[in-house]
């Protein structure tokens, strides 16, 4: 014995060797907030009865089945049967994704382009699997009958009620879990107690070869060994020393109490001249193929359901930055917009009358021409500027975004100052330089009433000949640099 758990050791050191580390702040925050909402769904312990969890509906549901069947009530059995389906399925749903972040987050396993784990896949050596290629699967659920395979490879049904809280591992490769956790740590080393058994029963000469003891005995050892990677506090290490190894006193520790079992099978076995065998627990037998295949389908779904949640809080977080973005830009280029002098012989408006930053103005008296205006301060990257260069970035756009909003509190009337050296410092494509140059000649030709329509911003997006938006070439810039222009550029030229 001492032979073979150097030899275990030996084969799963490179458990180890994949560098397993504590889960960071922020890992381990997250996958406790996982296990708390899910934990209280097992189990609220909250002495309120409008407080549902599993465990209360459950209890009902075996109140209510005690009765004589002439004074059950159907109606509420049936209504308790939906709410128990509905927070098993939600408590599943917790356990199973903080199953995945531990696993991640203490590199148990290896993750995918979705950041999703990847489970190891194997070729199975335990006798009653006949080679077959193994996933590691994990599942969260309660204890249920299970359909398994007996030595003759025919089904039989095991009843459920045999496991109230860790996890099983069968030669198949699939790990149910059960119960609640604790912490993320706590959850961390089941996980790896379970990857330990997998690993036996896909390595030549381990899984074909050791009895249920000689199995726990090296997982419970390995267990032991890895304490100290996985970011335990003292009081936690020593509770679990003390699982494993005992305490020197009156508990003996598992590694201690399969090890004695092991020795007591050896010595039946040769006592009995080989008559006497050590027998697999029901959990170890493997599943029938319809219950493997529908078991392994759905932790593909979830992964999946997984990938797609993690796709849609990238996407909400780039909205959500540009978001932001966009707000900072709006104020700054409000604050520029407050900073021009106010143009000679024109009144403005409302505010109300357009956008934040934007205020129209309109000549004092009916029928008055273009005015001579204060020239800008801050030259060609006034709010004005700044608005028509999102109109043409937004024209040229790949497919075209609206323009017509942007175009109803243009201030058309302080375009006369424009001049065309102010144009090329803007930095357009060739596209963009088209419809900015439309729009700066209707500017300075602006007389009161006047309006440009969308039409004419598309058609000078448009390629000539071809009616379809082109981006060319960006005609360079000055050596002139504005970090508002700048950021502007990133925001609005997406």
């Amino acid at each position: 014995m001492k032979f073979i758990g150097l030899l275990l050791c030996f084969l799963f050191s490179p458990c180890l060797a994949k560098a397993i580390h504590p889960a960071s702040a922020a890992e381990h925050a997250a996958i406790q907030s996982l296990i708390d909402r899910a934990n209280l769904i097992n189990d609220s312990a909250s002495p309120s009865p409008n407080v549902r969890d599993v465990k209360k509906v459950k209890a009902d549901l075996e109140l209510e089945y005690r009765k004589p069947e002439s004074l059950r009530n159907s109606a509420k059995i049936a209504h308790w049967q939906v709410e128990l389906k509905s927070l098993r399925t939600t408590r599943d749903q917790l356990y199973q994704q903080a199953i995945r972040k531990t696993l991640l987050a203490y590199d148990l396993v290896d993750r995918d382009h979705h950041g999703l784990p990847i489970m190891p896949t194997k070729p199975a050596v335990h006798p009653s699997f006949n080679n077959r290629t193994i996933h590691w699967i994990l599942v969260y659920k309660d204890d249920e009958p299970r359909v398994l395979l007996d030595s003759g490879g025919k089904p039989r049904t095991i009843p459920a009620g045999k496991a109230s809280g860790g996890g099983l591992t069968g030669a198949d490769g699939v790990t149910t879990m059960y119960g609640k956790f604790e912490s993320p740590a706590d959850l961390a080393l089941l996980l790896y107690h379970e990857r330990v058994h997998y690993d036996q029963f896909t390595t030549p000469g381990i899984g074909d070869k050791l009895t249920y003891d000689e199995r726990e005995e090296a997982a419970y050892r390995a267990q032991y060994q890895a304490l100290g990677h996985f970011g335990l506090t003292a009081a936690e290490k020593k509770l679990f020393e003390e699982f494993l190894a005992g305490d020197g006193k009156n508990k003996p520790g598992k590694i201690r109490e399969h090890n004695e079992r092991a020795k007591a099978e050896k010595l039946k076995r040769k006592f009995s001249l080989g008559l006497w065998g050590s027998g697999e627990p029901a959990h170890v037998q493997p599943r029938s193929r319809t219950e493997y295949a529908a078991l392994l389908k759905e932790s593909k779904d979830f992964d999946s359901q997984l990938a797609d949640a993690e796709r849609d809080l990238i996407a909400q977080a780039r909205k959500d930055k540009e978001a932001a973005e966009h707000r900072d830009l709006m104020a700054e280029m409000k604050r520029r917009s407050d900073a021009l002098p106010a143009p000679v012989g024109l009144t403005p408006t409302r505010p109300e009358d357009g956008p934040p930053g934007y205020v129209r103005v309109e000549p004092t008296r009916p029928g008055d021409g273009p005015v001579a205006a204060h020239p800008s301060p801050l030259g060609a990257y006034d709010a004005k500027m700044l608005a028509i260069r999102k109109i043409a970035q937004d024209a040229c756009a790949s497919p075209p975004r609206a323009v017509d909003a942007t175009l109803a509190w243009i201030p058309w009337a302080e375009f006369h100052t424009v001049t065309e050296i102010q144009i090329h410092e803007i930095g357009l494509t060739a596209c963009e330089l088209r419809v900015f140059r439309r729009l700066v000649e209707f500017g300075k030709t602006w007389r009161p009433g006047a309006a440009i329509d969308a039409a004419a911003v598309r058609a000078a997006a448009a390629e000539p000949g071809t009616g379809t938006p082109s981006g060319g070439g960006a005609v360079p810039p000055t050596q002139n640099h504005d970090p508002v222009r700048d950021r502007v550029g990133r925001i609005i030229g997406r």
